[in-house]
């Protein structure tokens, strides 16, 4: 299974586009996405064929089923499998790419590999909160503008996928 460990904020929202935003629903919720970042993720999931892992802090405040249901409200057209264990809750702050190893360790499961030698995932973040040995794994956003064709471009690119138009 291929998997995205996926970030919101800066990923699929940015500044630029909170600034010239149209409010088109009366949903808070749904106008905190960028529809053109939505289409850009939707492109991504279909061409690698992957599935989604949530790292982003939203975990914190919604469980699995309502995420699910906000993502399919905003056009996503795969749903989140799982959470990323939250491990700067205790003594102190480990990064995400702790939080992404851990959840590879602990659910062998889900991607049918032994842990040590999964490597089909990717990291999308607009933050670089991620651990050496995931670098080449990680792919940055920035949050001025989120999600890029360019950015989508070369995580396909990284997985050998037929390019885009």
């Amino acid at each position: 299974m291929r998997l995205i460990f996926l970030d919101i904020d800066g990923v699929l929202n940015s500044d630029a586009w909170d600034k010239t935003r149209k409010t088109t629903s009366n949903d808070f919720l749904i106008d905190q996405f960028d529809p053109e970042a939505i289409k850009l993720l939707n492109e991504l999931l279909e061409k690698i064929d992957a599935q989604i892992v949530l790292t982003s802090s939203w975990r914190l405040n919604f469980d699995l089923e309502q995420m699910n249901e906000l993502f399919g409200r905003i056009g996503i057209r795969r749903g989140i499998v799982s959470f990323t264990p939250n491990l700067n809750a205790g003594a102190g702050y480990l990064t995400r790419g702790n939080e992404v190893s851990k959840w590879i360790i602990d659910n062998g499961n889900i991607i049918k590999s032994k842990p040590l030698s999964f490597s089909d995932y990717i990291i999308l973040d607009d933050k670089a909160d991620y651990l050496i040995s995931q670098t080449n794994k990680f792919f940055q956003t920035d949050k001025t503008v989120g999600l890029t064709p360019q950015v989508v471009q070369s995580i396909i690119n990284s997985f050998d996928c037929a390019s885009t138009t």
